[in-house]
């Protein structure tokens, strides 16, 4: 039996190993206008082969894209587009730059260091020392965060203002005396209409039952002197049998 591990590892697996042969006869024909017309011929089963790619853009010339490169790109045809080059000889895009600067503290984020960053640079002092305790208070909510449990208790206030002095290098420094953070900090943008609808209190509809408007009609003679309602007609099962409302005996 044939094994395909034998064979050549597939180049494109959507279009399949048979195709694969196919591009490889084509190299083995000797008459040049034969094999372009092979070659179109292996492009339309291409398309047959994998329709999804009708979405692309310019949807013809990726195909005859990847016909060379099944080829190895070693395909001496007269195609309707050029043929596309190696990879090894298209120069590679840049590399792009990241930011790897290791934070002193991780579990704050990298908003909090911009937050110092920028807080450093204010020359005010009384607007300086506001938004330190702004930083102070984000600090204590991203800690509690970053202990995954909401019920874990805060950090004290003077633990996160050293951690801020150190971030800072020492030029925002917050007494703990004259400041204090508000405990269980949560952001200002966390209202009770933001809650979602299952979370809240849903009140009762009382039904009320619509006022009578109709008028009052003289009962005829079937309802009874007395006026009223028709009664109710027994069951007929009962009828001649002694049952109630029948008219046998019911001793008989």
């Amino acid at each position: 039996m044939e094994y395909h591990k034998t064979d050549a590892p597939l180049r494109l697996r959507e279009y399949g190993r048979c195709l694969q042969r196919m591009v490889a006869h084509l190299k083995t024909i000797e008459d040049r206008a034969l094999r372009t017309r092979m070659a179109h011929e292996a492009v339309r089963s291409m398309a047959i082969l994998n329709p999804a790619g009708r979405e692309m853009q310019e949807y013809r010339k990726k195909l005859w894209d990847h016909l060379f490169r099944i080829a190895e790109y070693d395909l001496d045809v007269d195609a309707p587009f050029p043929p596309p080059e190696r990879p090894e000889t298209q120069p590679r895009p840049p590399r792009p730059a990241y930011t790897r600067v290791r934070a002193s503290r991780r579990h704050y984020g990298r908003n909090v260091e911009q937050m110092i960053k920028k807080a450093v640079e204010m020359t005010e002092p009384e607007h300086q020392l506001a938004y330190a305790r702004q930083i102070a208070s984000y600090m204590k909510l991203m800690s509690r965060m970053a202990s995954g449990d909401p019920n874990a208790p805060d950090l004290q206030d003077s633990v996160i203002f050293k951690h801020l002095y150190e971030m800072s290098g020492g030029k925002l420094q917050l007494d703990p005396e004259q400041t204090q953070l508000v405990q269980g900090f949560k952001p200002t943008h966390i209202t009770n209409q933001s809650t979602s609808l299952y979370q809240r209190k849903r009140k009762k509809k009382k039904f009320t039952k619509a006022p009578n408007t109709q008028a009052f009609t003289q009962p005829s003679g079937d309802q009874g002197a007395g006026g009223g309602f028709r009664k109710k007609k027994r069951n007929k099962r009962f009828r001649g049998k002694g049952g109630p409302g029948g008219g046998g005996n019911p001793t008989a």
